[in-house]
């Protein structure tokens, strides 16, 4: 069942579900994003092996939990096998997917490994102010984040993303990564495109 906005939410809605003005950042912001993210993500490596496996490693490191539940509005890793991927122009095997809608088979969510570093950091920035604003209550937070997510559907940038997952096509646990290190997975170099590439 999707998260519904109130008539008293309007102004929440009104206020998140748009993403122009945004000041862009600079090549020089997002490359210095970039390498923070990678060297947390050598260190992560260096000290747990593989992170995805390593279920109490993981947990030490406070990066996130695995789980065999999503809940809409966060951020995901796990790893998936496409049920039409020899048709597909290309796909993604290990998804960073904000969950957006459920279905008896499966979800709809947005993969934000097809997006742009900069329209990446642009949705995250939109979802973290929401997150961040003390004046809006927390069961209030729920309908107006859906309707940023929903909202990403008009713009041409973010369609590419917004993929239909099946359940018994994932091949893993989800990773639920702690909020605190959302923006940090947006530049993890853990993308697994097969047949193509969307950059």
């Amino acid at each position: 069942m999707k998260p519904t906005l109130p008539s008293n939410q309007k102004q929440a809605r009104d206020s998140y579900g748009q993403f122009l003005p945004l000041r862009p950042l600079s090549p020089l912001e997002l490359k210095q994003k970039e390498t923070k993210s990678v060297q947390f993500y050598l260190n992560l490596i260096k000290n747990m092996g593989e992170f995805h496996r390593s279920t109490a490693a993981l947990r030490k490191s406070g990066f996130g939990e695995l789980t065999a539940r999503m809940e809409l509005g966060r951020y995901y890793f796990y790893f998936y096998d496409p049920k039409l991927k020899e048709t597909l122009p290309m796909y993604d095997k290990f998804p960073l997917t904000i969950p957006m809608n459920y279905y008896e088979d499966g979800f709809l969510g947005l993969n934000l490994h097809y997006l742009s570093q900069g329209s990446r950091i642009q949705l995250h920035s939109r979802l973290m102010t929401l997150a961040n604003d003390a004046s809006i209550p927390e069961d209030m937070k729920i309908g107006a984040r859906y309707e940023i997510l929903k909202s990403t559907q008009k713009y041409r940038a973010f369609k590419p993303c917004i993929k239909r997952y099946l359940y018994n096509h994932i091949q893993s646990k989800f990773l639920n990564i702690n909020p605190m290190f959302w923006e940090m997975a947006l530049f993890l170099p853990v993308q697994q495109f097969r047949k193509g590439s969307p950059y």
